[in-house]
């Protein structure tokens, strides 16, 4: 932006006395203009304004920016800060920013057109006037950008453009001693093109300057750099205005669910009468999907009011388009009748609709509300029949006197488009095309005669308001498809001439369908779902249809988000799941789609920047959310977003039933849950690495306090769970109190045997007042388990799963002491991927002989069991002595010999098309490695992965294959996927076994964890770190096998069961690299085999200069 020397002119002091009596006299001669101005206005209601933080104005250079403040200082400013609802009440509107402590200069209001900006500004305008608040303010001058079009000069000072539309202003110098706060509306309407880089500056009011140049001055702050500013817009008017111009954005969103009812049971006298048009309204999607429009409000009132009370046997408009119908009826029944006409309508009423429906379409071409002098002249239309016409028809088009003159506009933009719609489908004339314009390509056809028959109207406004902008003629499509072959036709006879033919749903249903099945935007896509539904034929834009074409979309438009966020809204869903994991910029999400969080039952997320953080605490504050579960998965939360989460948890609004979260040694969380216990039900702290005394305490606390409800806590631990923990579970066990039902310990590793967790937990165990049901363990590698067969005895235990534990022979001949007890009442037990035999087998099938009265279901999974141990446990299934119904013993036939693997050995190689930035691919394409240095950049792909280090393999692969890989580093993920599966986005898009499309085993060194994953689903398998592993697919059959195939046999890691509908391709994610082995791989290198130095990621052996692991 260019500079220059701002003069400001000498400030002449004022006294206080003189300055009161100037603002009193200004106040009531604005109080008299604004109440004749606002007669026939509702100021009493105004609709909330939902608070965005400045960040999101434009995330894509703002989003990286976090809160420099400690976390207690954050801490304490949220306290003011997050309001209930985020709604910004008048007082706070211009109140410092409690985050940064910056001054609120400018803030920015936007909404859609309709959405009650107005209806705000007019309340907050009369409200200073007449006394009421804000009486720290001196003046407020509130003034309509429109104005601007109205001058017939080019130029001006401030100081006339004030003296213009204030003329009680005896002075503007008195501005410079006083508070002033300039109310400017209706940017979107402003024709001026504001350009604040090469403005020059200007500080002198009494200076002439362009238009434009003028207003940017203004905006600035040039003229008066402590007077505060407040903007009004349409979302897609307004991000040409720099954020550091804008201190606050605030957004309408409209009426939620609780506000759009209060207003029909407002605008409805008979209370009986307003309840059956809501349910009615309820009942209709498109009429639904419209509900948080005061506008549309206002006209179903009306509507539904007439037609439930005066004309009960007439059927209830169920379309929009039946809607607007009536309401337009309506209207010109009370002029009939005005008029002292006779019961029909009046010809010369529908030709004046007619003009007005001329007018709309010009102006909504235009892309405009507002029709000036120059729309009239380009309509062919006198200005004193526009005055006519605005006061027969007042619902429909108004007068609005300004002090430059006199402009109009119709009520709504809903009721422009639908008046457009009926004027372009009486007019329409396919030979001339004289309506819908043709485009130069179809005049071109045209003139070749290469178009056989003229274009259909339905077709050729489709594809208009396909072309259109900002969605501009949505609307106008909806209501064209419905007047011309809706259930409206018949009532709009009297407007229709005879050349105006019904359409057939036969033809336009075709083209819809087609158009929606082309890859439409989303808000394309919507709009002609709700064509569809103008014309009662079933069809959705369902959330999953939305989120398919918004993955991978890095810039979202104003109205596709408004777009999606209706869609959600409207979901018949009851249990809304929003998994903001899949959206490539969660903070942009989270923004965005605040509505739909607060509405959803269920929220996913994973790491996100403060503000989110900040934004999730304000919705649970919310007392209108519905949040019920939060699945937060995430590796590590700092404590500073642990603070802002517990802000949200408790509050007393807050109904969170079920959370899932990571706890990474922050004491905050647990106090938070301390706060407001009685609605949690389910528990899941995943606990990195460390937990305090103070959290085991709290945790014991919540477990035991009779207000808390809790029925289900997992732990699972990443590190060793400390001995307190099990000693206060033990405790919190036998506490009266406590009504845990579940209780999930999976990844404590090993104590001694004296502190084993199953003695420490069996005395809780056991107890009377025990009410646990369910117990799960992992890793307990401990093996004294005569104290659990002696709780066995005495609890009241119905599921024990001891999968993945160090349980062999020997465990299971001690727990049957247990389980052969007659008050033993466990129904299922789990001993999946432990190391039972047949033996274990026949142990078990002798114990159920003893006691056969209560287990029903038994898992074996990956167990080496066959053998005659198992086939006499199998047996007892069939005994009906032997209530036993179901043995589970998955990857039983899944263990096959080397040699029956490599008959399916294939060939395979890496694509360096799929490779990210950061590994590098061998010329050969078998190996891949990690490359922090590269050195020459790699091309453009659509094929490539964007983050994280990953590769896929070139051939796709169906029938059955047998491959090896073998890899180095900390970590490798090793799966198969299918070729579309996403390559940028979050990471659950992109990881493989993070999503629907891929399947995969995760292993790592020097700590041996391994998992199997699939959508995002994590599986824990027994710890192991395979150097080398075989992949074996066996696509028609659905059976995906890892092996671990290090030695010289091939033991089962993990078997996946799925119905393949595609080839699969191998991919990799990966610490330092992974390599394809060719068919018949040399031996394993044993010469130097330290673990650490893999993870170290060191590749060559140091015995054989070969590969470190083969």
């Amino acid at each position: 932006m260019a500079t220059g020397q701002s003069n400001d002119p000498p400030c002449v002091p004022i006294s206080e006395d003189d300055l009161d009596e100037h603002t009193r006299s200004f106040r009531s001669l604005l109080r008299d203009r604004l109440k004749k101005k606002y007669h026939s206005s509702d100021s009493t209601y105004y609709v909330p304004m939902k608070l965005y933080p400045k960040e999101f104005k434009h995330p894509k250079k703002e989003i990286q920016g976090q809160a420099k403040q400690s976390v207690m200082d954050l801490k304490d400013k949220l306290k003011d800060f997050l309001k209930d609802e985020s709604v910004v009440e008048y007082d706070d509107l211009f109140k410092p920013c409690p985050i940064t402590n910056e001054d609120v200069r400018a803030v920015l209001m936007k909404g859609l057109p309709g959405i009650g900006k107005t209806t705000a500004v007019q309340k907050f305008v009369l409200d200073w006037a007449e006394g009421r608040t804000h009486q720290d303010i001196t003046f407020v001058l509130p003034f309509s950008l429109t104005e601007l079009s109205l001058l017939k000069t080019n130029k001006c000072s401030l100081k006339q453009l004030l003296n213009l539309i204030f003329p009680e202003l005896m002075d503007t110098d008195t501005l410079n001693h006083a508070r002033v706060l300039f109310v400017l509306e209706d940017l979107d309407k402003c024709r001026l093109k504001l350009k604040f880089w090469n403005t020059m500056s200007c500080g002198d009011p009494e200076k002439k300057l362009p238009l434009s140049e003028l207003l940017v001055n203004l905006l600035r702050g040039d003229f008066f750099p402590k007077a505060q500013i407040w903007l009004t817009s349409s979302p897609e008017e307004c991000d040409f205005i720099p954020s550091k111009y804008v201190q606050r954005v605030v957004e309408i969103q409209g009426l939620d669910d609780v506000e759009w009812e209060e207003y029909i049971r407002r605008a409805v006298c008979d209370s009986s009468v307003a309840a059956t048009a809501i349910i009615h309204v309820k009942s209709s999607h498109n009429l639904y999907f419209m509900r948080n429009l005061p506008g549309f409000c206002q006209i179903a009132a009306t509507v539904l009011e007439e037609a439930i009370t005066k004309t009960p046997a007439t059927e209830l408009p169920l379309t929009l388009t039946e809607m607007y119908t009536h309401f337009l009826l309506i209207q010109m029944r009370k002029q009939a009748i005005h008029q002292q006409a006779a019961a029909n309508l009046r010809k010369t009423d529908a030709e004046e609709i007619l003009k007005l429906g001329k007018l709309a379409w010009h102006t909504l071409e235009n892309d405009s509300l507002t029709v000036f002098e120059a729309d009239l002249r380009n309509s062919n239309m006198a200005a004193s029949v526009a005055a006519e016409l605005s006061q027969r028809w007042p619902a429909l088009f108004k007068e609005e006197e300004l002090t430059q003159g006199k402009v109009y506009q119709f009520s709504f933009q809903s009721i422009q488009s639908y008046l457009s719609a009926l004027y372009v489908a009486v007019n329409y004339e396919p030979s001339k095309g004289n309506v819908l314009h043709y485009t130069l390509a179809e005049r071109a056809e045209q003139l070749l005669k290469l178009q056989g028959a003229p274009r259909k109207m339905h077709e050729r406004a489709i594809d208009k308001a396909s072309r259109s902008k900002k969605g501009k003629l949505d609307f106008f499509l909806i209501f064209l498809i419905g007047i011309t072959t809706g259930p409206s036709y018949k009532d709009l006879s009297c407007f229709l001439p005879d050349s105006c033919k019904r359409g057939k749903l036969e033809k336009i249903v075709p083209y819809i369908l087609k158009k929606t099945e082309s890859g439409a935007a989303l808000n394309e896509s919507v709009t002609l779902v709700r064509c569809l539904e103008e014309l009662n034929v079933s069809c959705s834009v369902d959330k999953s249809q939305a989120e398919s074409q918004r993955k991978g979309e890095d810039d979202f438009t104003p109205s596709e988000w408004s777009a999606l966020v209706k869609t959600l809204l409207a979901s018949e869903d009851q249990q809304r799941v929003l998994d903001l994991r899949e959206y490539p910029i969660p903070e942009m999400a989270f923004a965005k789609l605040l509505p739909v969080i607060k509405n959803s039952s269920v929220l996913k997320l994973c790491e996100c920047a403060d503000t989110c953080w900040m934004l999730l605490a304000t919705a649970l504050r919310s007392p209108s959310n519905n949040i019920r579960e939060l699945d937060i998965k995430h590796h590590f939360i700092r404590e500073q977003a642990f603070n802002l989460l517990s802000e949200g948890l408790k509050s007393p609004n807050c109904k969170v039933e079920i959370l899932r979260t990571p706890h990474s040694g922050h004491d905050s969380l647990t106090l938070a849950l301390l706060s407001n216990p009685s609605h949690l039900r389910e528990l899941n702290l995943s606990i990195v690495y460390t937990v305090t005394e103070k959290t085991v305490e709290d945790l014991g606390r919540l477990l035991v306090d009779p207000a808390a409800h809790l029925k289900k806590l997992s732990l699972p631990f990443i590190g060793r769970l400390p001995v307190n923990i099990f000693k206060m579970l033990a405790t919190a066990l036998s506490s009266s109190t406590c009504s845990l039902k579940e209780l999930d310990l999976n990844h404590s590793y090993s104590l001694r045997d004296d502190e084993s967790p199953i003695a420490l937990l069996s005395a809780g165990l056991g107890d009377s007042c025990c009410q646990l049901r369910v117990l799960s363990t992992a890793d307990w590698l401990s093996k004294p388990y005569k104290a659990l067969a002696s709780a066995l005895s005495s609890s009241d235990l119905r599921v024990l799963d001891l999968s993945i534990n160090a349980l062999d022979d020997s465990s299971v001949e001690c727990l049957s002491a247990g389980l052969a007890n007659s008050a033993c009442k466990l129904e299922i037990l789990r001993m999946a991927r432990c190391r039972i035999t047949e033996v274990g087998a026949a142990t078990l099938a002798n114990t159920l002989r003893l006691n056969p009265s209560h287990l029903r279901e038994l898992d074996l999974s990956y167990n080496p069991v066959e053998g005659p141990g198992f086939d006499q446990l199998n047996s007892l299934v069939e005994d009906p002595a032997i209530r036993l119904e179901k043995i589970i013993a998955e990857g039983y036939g899944e263990h096959r010999s080397p040699e029956e693997l490599l008959q399916y050995q294939c060939s395979l190689t890496l694509d360096p098309n799929t490779a990210s930035l950061d590994v590098e691919v061998s010329e050969g394409d078998q190996e891949v490695w990690h490359s922090r240095d590269r050195k020459q950049p790699l091309p453009y792909h659509p094929e490539r992965f964007k983050w994280y280090s990953q590769v896929m393999c070139r051939e796709g692969l169906s029938g059955r294959h047998f491959c090896q890989v073998e890899w180095f580093g900390r970590f490798a993920t090793i799966g198969v996927a299918y070729k579309d599966m996403s390559r940028k986005g979050p990471a659950d898009a992109c990881t493989p076994g993070e999503n629907k499309k891929s399947w995969a085993i995760k292993v790592s060194t020097p700590s041996p964890l391994s998992q199997a994953l699939h959508d995002g689903v994590e599986t824990r398998l027994p710890d192991r770190s395979p150097w080398r592993v075989g992949v074996y697919l066996d696509w028609a059959a659905g059976i995906l096998s890892f092996y671990d195939v290090t030695h010289d046999k091939a033991e089962l890691i993990h078997t996946f069961y799925a119905k393949f509908t595609g080839p699969l391709y191998l991919v990799f994610s990966i610490t330092a690299g992974i390599r394809l082995l060719p068919p018949n791989p040399g031996p394993v290198c044993w010469h130097d085999h330290d673990p650490w130095d893999m993870f170290r990621g060191y590749k060559e052996c140091k015995g054989c200069n070969g590969s470190k692991a083969g």
